[in-house]
């Protein structure tokens, strides 16, 4: 049940969780307008009451968390409007909003940026179709009283004892939009850097070029198409991050900054890159990936100094086949591309990673790279054999594979790398029946498990290596590393349980 109001009710203020949640109402209907002098609360985090609006709601200052709240009209607030705090409920505004500050953290909050007509904006997320219209960080507009220091969650004891009160949240300073605080950070820094990332940007803002002097710039998780001629007067600007923006093709006024040396155009809709390139003399650096490439971009083999490429998660699944000699490249990510192809010796290659590329053999090409310290062949299900030449790689140092149900051929040449101090295995099925011959292979003292691993008899076994560092699980929440000289202990302790 719920209460009813079929005439416009106003009160000094109103809350809402003890006057609409006693048994047997859980809620209440307001047929016309809502009005408190003071302060309107829904203070409950956890399924408050339901509250519904079909006028308008005005109050000096309005709160509302774990509820569902729909208010069909205005939202006029004169101080703070809190929007949601938490996810177990929702609000929805249908009409125009108004208020000194408006605040929604971690909550479904379904509203238009058109009928945004006053108001600072904290929490939300930038408006592609308002991008005029900005979004600050907690940092930027409160007092520190009212958040966690390091955090962007609200101390919410203490707001709804100021919004009791009908004091503002407001910092007493002149106010920096996110977008003009990094400018002037920038503009400050002996390191020439200027991080605009995830500002909503469409058009680069005319007081970046104030900054001449930048050597570094973050433009990424922005709306981006496009960059201006007046990019050339970045004459020092060595790098620039342009990750997950708009661009459908390479920036052509990029081909005319030589001092260029790192380039991130990662989750762009690139399919091509231009033959210019090669103008980028100094580029040590390109991000590329899941972009739109269709196969390994020939324009990378024209650049003298070029020391990392990242072409992973490509979209279209190309043939990504190099068969073309990159003498500087130190760094080179194929990751989940199912062509990928290495057809030639990378001979200063130190790092590869061609995880989940539908490998049916190990490539021979890699045993040429003999400089090559860490390698990457994990999730490639159907590779079954180490060649005996894996023993080439003398300076391997980390190695990551999958152990199926079928023990690798040459598997014992593991040994014969002796700065092998890291193994990295994917199980995609849990532990084969030969697991525990990696305790043979000599040199390693660390050792990361990716997939499950239940067998307590088998974690034991691997507490007793001596040469044992750092022990690790992985999963798609990250590592958890284990304390070795716990389990130790325990074994010590306990010799005889399973």
């Amino acid at each position: 049940m719920v209460y009813v109001f079929e005439n416009e009710v106003s009160t000094s203020s109103l809350e809402m969780d003890a006057t609409f949640m006693t048994e047997p109402y859980y809620g209440a209907i307001f047929l016309k307008n809502l009005h408190a002098e003071e302060y309107i609360i829904q203070e409950e985090t956890d399924y408050g009451p339901l509250i519904i609006v079909q006028g308008d709601i005005e109050a000096k200052n309005l709160f509302v968390s774990g509820g569902d709240c729909y208010f069909r009209g205005n939202a006029n607030v004169a101080q703070t409007l809190i929007a949601g705090v938490y996810n177990h409920g929702e609000l929805t505004i249908n009409g125009q909003i108004e208020a000194d500050l408006i605040l929604s953290f971690d909550h479904s909050f379904t509203y238009s940026a058109a009928h945004i007509k006053r108001g600072i904006v904290v929490g939300l997320q930038p408006s592609f179709e308002h991008p005029e219209f900005q979004v600050y960080h907690f940092r930027d507009v409160l007092e520190k009283k009212y958040y966690l220091p390091g955090e962007e969650v609200l101390n919410t004891e203490q707001v709804l004892k100021a919004m009791r009160k009908g004091q503002t949240l407001l910092k007493n300073t002149t106010l920096l939009t996110p977008l003009e605080r990094q400018i002037l950070k920038a503009r400050q820094s002996n390191a020439a850097k200027a991080n605009l990332g995830g500002m909503g940007l469409k058009d680069i803002p005319q007081a970046l070029f104030e900054l001449a002097d930048l050597t570094a710039l973050d433009l990424s998780c922005n709306y981006l198409e496009s960059l201006p001629a007046e990019f050339l007067q970045f004459k020092q600007l060595s790098k620039i991050n342009l990750f997950d923006c708009e661009f459908e093709a390479f920036p052509e006024v990029l081909l005319q900054m030589p001092s260029l040396q790192e380039i991130n155009l990662g989750k762009n809709a690139l399919s091509r890159l231009p033959d210019g390139l090669a103008n980028l003399s100094n580029l040590k650096k390109i991000g590329l990936y899941r972009c739109n490439l269709s196969e390994f971009p020939e324009q990378l083999y024209h650049l003298d100094k070029l020391e990392e490429i990242d072409l992973s998660y490509q979209e279209e699944q190309p043939a990504l086949t190099i068969s073309q000699p990159l003498p500087t490249l130190k760094t080179l990510n194929l990751n989940a591309n199912f062509g990928a192809n290495i057809q030639v010796a990378l001979l200063n290659l130190q790092d590869l990673s061609m995880r989940n590329c539908s490998l049916k053999e190990f490539p021979e090409s890699i045993l040429g790279s003999k400089k090559l310290k860490k390698l990457d062949l994990s999730l490639n299900r159907n590779m079954l054999d180490f060649p005996v030449a894996i023993e080439n790689l003398q300076q391997l140092r980390e190695f990551r594979f999958t152990m199926n149900d079928h023990k690798p051929a040459n598997f014992e040449q593991l040994n014969k790398l002796p700065k092998l101090h890291k193994l990295w295995v994917q199980l995609p099925f849990g532990p084969p029946h030969w697991f525990l011959d990696i305790l043979q292979i000599e040199h390693w003292t660390e050792l990361y498990v990716e997939g499950k691993l239940d067998n307590p008899a088998i974690w034991r076994e691997i507490l007793k290596r001596k040469k044992l560092t750092k022990l690790a699980k992985v999963s798609q929440f990250g590592e958890e590393v284990l304390n070795i000289e716990q389990g130790r202990k325990e074994l010590k302790a306990y010799p005889d349980a399973k």
